[in-house]
């Protein structure tokens, strides 16, 4: 999964939402609760959140995470909408995980399509890069 949509919130009800959704969840988080369940005494969620799968592309293939976030933006806009207006939910976040390429400069195209998508459902667009081992 490389391209996900982020829900948080200090007081967001995310395990309760994520019981009753349709959409994809790939993970939850509950604030106070440790981040990484194999380290019960190391750092606390400070907010409360899912994320949701938009893409299983790779991260060499920004293109196909594009077209499937705008595919999934325009199939589940309603629930979207409704999701962004849930007590206690602050942010939203569609992040794209782009692997480095090894050039002197990288530059990655987001088309007005998935930025009016994303922005008319209040959702912000952030990319997250990652060392590729091996291509990918």
């Amino acid at each position: 999964m490389t391209c996900i949509l982020r829900v948080s919130g200090k007081e967001f009800a995310s395990r309760s939402y994520a019981q009753r959704t349709t959409l994809p969840v790939a993970s939850v988080y509950v604030r106070g609760e440790p981040r990484h369940p194999t380290k019960p005494n190391g750092k606390k969620s400070v907010t409360s959140g899912v994320n949701i799968e938009v893409s299983g592309a790779d991260f060499t293939n920004l293109k196909r995470q594009i077209r499937d976030a705008v595919s999934f933006l325009t199939r589940h806009r309603l629930a979207l909408r409704r999701l962004g207006r849930i007590a206690g939910v602050e942010r939203l976040t569609l992040d794209f995980g782009v692997a480095d390429r090894d050039v002197a400069a990288q530059f990655d195209y987001f088309p007005p399509e998935l930025i009016t998508a994303a922005g008319s459902l209040g959702i912000g667009i952030e990319i997250s890069r990652y060392h590729a081992f091996n291509g990918g």
